[in-house]
């Protein structure tokens, strides 16, 4: 448990080499544990070692599967790495495993959209903001499926809708970003630079301008 422990104080301090060597000491002393397998995946992925990282997050699910964090992590390595079939399956099942939890939803959206399968995207997208009304991260990916796959006044309607609802602000910034593409798209210049703006702002804490 001691080199556990030390490992994750490198990990923190990101040492990731000492972290490693931690981790496999403690691998080698008889300590395995979930937790510590996500942790090596993490080292891995921060050195961009992502066939590491896949194999240490693939031992983390086998020992818990019930963890949920584990599956969008490989579920994110195996798209980076393009294996999107695989990351497809992971998709869905950790959209049986924790329904109750977005991510998978919108894990599934973007993927649909990689893969140029744009009206499936949208309508799975439709599907799940249905499940959680209330999620405007969902609502706001509704709106950009349906902005891909040719509904433009519909995404507009959409990010009006997103606007009243009281998790907005959490959103705020990326709505203002879509409605600048959307306008773009559009051709609608001067709305697309107003709305650019309108998203540094909030980036930056001060009006664009000054």
């Amino acid at each position: 448990r001691v080199y556990f422990d030390l490992g994750n104080a490198h990990l923190m301090l990101n040492e990731m080499q000492e972290c490693l060597d931690c981790y496999n000491r403690a691998l080698s002393a008889g300590y395995d544990h979930a937790e510590m397998q996500f942790f090596m995946a993490l080292a891995y992925e921060y050195m961009e070692n992502d066939e590491m990282a896949l194999r240490h997050l693939t031992r983390a699910i086998l020992k818990d599967p019930a963890v949920p964090e584990y599956k969008v992590k490989k579920l994110e390595v195996l798209a980076r790495m393009g294996r999107m079939d695989e990351a497809m399956e992971m998709a869905d099942d950790l959209i049986a495993s924790a329904p109750e939890l977005f991510e998978g939803y919108h894990a599934k959206t973007q993927l649909l959209q990689q893969l140029g399968e744009l009206e499936q995207a949208a309508r799975f997208a439709e599907e799940a903001f249905g499940k959680f009304p209330e999620d405007v991260g969902l609502l706001l990916d509704y709106a950009k499926a349906s902005a891909l796959a040719g509904g433009i006044d519909k995404a507009f309607g959409l990010l009006e809708r997103a606007e009243q609802m009281p998790s907005f602000e959490a959103e705020r910034q990326n709505i203002s970003l879509l409605r600048a593409q959307l306008y773009a798209e559009k051709s609608d210049f001067p709305q697309a630079i107003s709305a650019a703006r309108a998203c540094v702002d909030m980036e930056e804490g001060v009006p664009f301008n000054q």
